[in-house]
Order: structure tokens, then C-alpha cells, then sequence
């Protein structure tokens, strides 16, 4: 298909057994203009004329006639089959224009949490589509992988953190197997979803006192406590008349 304008594809030959112009012969396709192909008409040699495509049509069929130059034309027809073939003139096209997923920062090392897909409209090795990440923003590479033949991305690492890194956003290149390859890239952001793997904690010890007389319900001690992902405020300790301190969030 990416034969260049003029190229040569096929002969067609024809014989008359008559004499002068009884037997000269000329050639000529008569499936009108819309074929990217024509005949030289002393010839009968078929030649590119026009761009072809195979993506747009793989095949054509051409009825070539020949006729002698006699006062009465005598003609034949022949049906010639052009088949085209496969030439590595498309890139891998993503599905999607982007793509972003959500990963939990507690995800054990391959853990599969999200798939990019790419097709290619060209045939054989040339539409074979393998992926590989290529970029990865922070500097931080070896996070994540991405399965080259189905596109799924896992974790690589059990050392995510949302609390260091909560987004990433990582390139990932589709290629076919043509020679010289074509590929495409897409951005992917990932987010990093929180777990609770951060404990509440307290700045100091805390000490207090209260009299034996204290009334119940009276405010004794406001507390704190901090966590990494949010806070928590523990205050107005109660005594109560059951001798026991309530805590009131």
C-alpha cells in the first residue's frame, strides 16, 4: 500500500492472429476512474496511479479489455485480481485520551488496579501492540509496571505512601511490531488512596488533679491527639459520680 505513483504491479498480454492493423492491439481498464491504478495502452504493464490504502479497500478487481485497431474492433476482457498488502502506516491508538485510576496505599506488590488498551488498524506484526511505561513524574520509577502484552497496570513496590506521594502520573507507550516500529503514548494519573495505617498520638503525657468534692460534670482536663491523615480531639474529661472520667469528642 505505500507503493510509490507509477510502480509496476502486473503484465497483461493478448495475442491476435490476424495481420497489420487486425492484430495491433491496445489495452484499457474499464472500471472507470475511481481505482488508484491504470494501463500503459501498448503495453498492457499496470501501474500505480493514486495513493492506496488497505485500510480503506484490500483488494480491487479490474476488468481489462483489449481490442485490435481493425475498421471493426474486435475485443476481450480479462479479469485481473490486485491484492494489497499490509505496509506499517498506522501508530496504536489508545481507546481512551487519558486515563486515571485509584490504587490503596496499602496494596501488597502486584496488585493489578488498572488496563490501558491500544488497537492498530494495520495487519500481522504491524498491529501487534505491546505497552511499556516510559515516564514516570516525582523521579520515582519502579512503582508501578504495566503487563506488555494485556496492559494492566500492578504495583511493583509495597512502598507506596500517601501521606510522601499521593499522585502519580506515569507515560505509557504503545508500539506495534512493524519495521521501523509506530507508537503512541498516554498520560495515566494515579491516586493514592488512604489507609488507616497511621496511629492517633498524643504530644505529651498529660497529669491533673481534682478534689475529692469535684461536682460531676465539671471540665478537669482538655486533651489532644494528632494523626497524620486527620485530627482527632479528645476533650472535656468528665468526672463522674460512678468515680469514673468520661470523655467527650
Amino acid at each position: 500500500e505505500n507503493a510509490a505513483l507509477s510502480t509496476e504491479i502486473i503484465q497483461v498480454t493478448a495475442n491476435d492472429s490476424d495481420i497489420g492493423n487486425n492484430a495491433k492491439l491496445k489495452y484499457a481498464i474499464n472500471n472507470g476512474a475511481a481505482i488508484p491504478f491504470k494501463i500503459d495502452a501498448e503495453t498492457g504493464m499496470i501501474k500505480v496511479s493514486s495513493n492506496i490504502d488497505r485500510e480503506t479497500q484490500d483488494s480491487y478487481q479490474l476488468s481489462v479489455e483489449v481490442y485490435d485497431l481493425g475498421p471493426i474492433q474486435l475485443t476481450s476482457t480479462t479479469t485481473v485480481t490486485i491484492t494489497v498488502l499490509d505496509a506499517n502506516d498506522n501508530a496504536p491508538v489508545y481507546l481512551l485520551s487519558k486515563y486515571s485510576f485509584t490504587v490503596l496505599e496499602s496494596s501488597p506488590i502486584g496488585t493489578s488496579f488498572g488496563q490501558v488498551s491500544a488497537t492498530d488498524a494495520d495487519l500481522g506484526v504491524n498491529a501487534l501492540v505491546t505497552y511499556a511505561i516510559t515516564s514516570v513524574n516525582k523521579g520515582i520509577i519502579g512503582h508501578f509496571s504495566v503487563d506488555s502484552t494485556s496492559g494492566i497496570i500492578s504495583t511493583s513496590t509495597s512502598a507506596l505512601d500517601k501521606e510522601t506521594v499521593k499522585n502519580y502520573e506515569i507515560c505509557i507507550t504503545a508500539s506495534d511490531g512493524g519495521t521501523p516500529k509506530q507508537s503512541t503514548s498516554t498520560c495515566v494519573k494515579i491516586e493514592v488512596l488512604d489507609s488507616n495505617d497511621n496511629r492517633p498520638v498524643f504530644p505529651h503525657n498529660y497529669t491533673t488533679t481534682v478534689s475529692e468534692s469535684t461536682a460531676t460534670g465539671t471540665s478537669i482536663l482538655t486533651v489532644n491527639a494528632t494523626d497524620v491523615v486527620s485530627t482527632i480531639l479528645f476533650k472535656n474529661i468528665m468526672f463522674c459520680v460512678s468515680h469514673k472520667f468520661l470523655i467527650i469528642l
